[in-house]
């Protein structure tokens, strides 16, 4: 990780420029992200104008695309649905259950879901597309349909919903996207922070 010293440096020469970046917040930014969301995070920076926060990008010229974390993915389940505690689940326990998926635009999260069951050999059963994380775990509370949802989702407290391993499945790749040409000193030292973690 790179020295608080460093950090200050490199921040120093962010005063002339319209965003000063504390130190302290690239520090925890990632670790607010993970337990919230990386663009409301990326907003509070005054970032949002350097970089985007996303599961699936296509390849497009001038447009760099990073992997920011990896993500092990669990099964949202509502309580009432777990008769004995469920330790973790497969894939193949997947098959013939209702799913919500999210987000209803592609690419996006819930393409990795599908790939992740056609890999497995069935095709899932999608009951609900759902707009965000907050409303597959609402259906999931409800009881409308089971969701796979990354760790970060798992972290959260719902209440009427358990969160169950799903031991077989890939991580998911949570990606930050910016153009090549971008030189802003906000972009870059978050750029050197995330080389720092790597």
């Amino acid at each position: 990780m790179l020295e608080r010293s460093q950090f200050a440096a490199e921040t120093a020469g962010l005063r002339g420029a319209s965003v000063a970046v504390d130190p302290r917040q690239l520090e925890c930014f990632i670790a607010v992200a993970e337990e919230l969301n990386l663009n409301r995070a990326a907003a509070r920076l005054h970032m949002t104008q350097h970089v985007g926060f996303g599961r699936e990008y296509d390849d497009e010229p001038g447009i760099l695309c990073r992997s920011v974390i990896s993500e092990d993915l669990y099964v949202a389940v509502k309580d009432s649905a777990v008769t004995e505690p469920l330790q973790a689940m497969s894939i193949s326990e997947l098959r013939g259950q209702p799913l919500v998926i999210y987000p209803p635009t592609r690419p996006g999260f819930g393409d990795e879901v599908i790939h992740i069951c056609l890999e497995a050999g069935f095709s899932p059963v999608i009951a609900v597309e759902a707009e965000d994380v907050v409303a597959c775990l609402a259906y999931v509370a409800i009881g409308a349909a089971i969701g796979i949802v990354p760790e970060s989702a798992a972290k959260t407290h719902v209440h009427g919903v358990t969160f169950v391993p799903l031991l077989d499945a890939p991580p998911s790749r949570l990606n930050c996207v910016y153009l090549k040409a971008n030189r802003a000193p906000t972009l870059a030292l978050f750029k050197a922070f995330l080389d720092a973690r790597s």
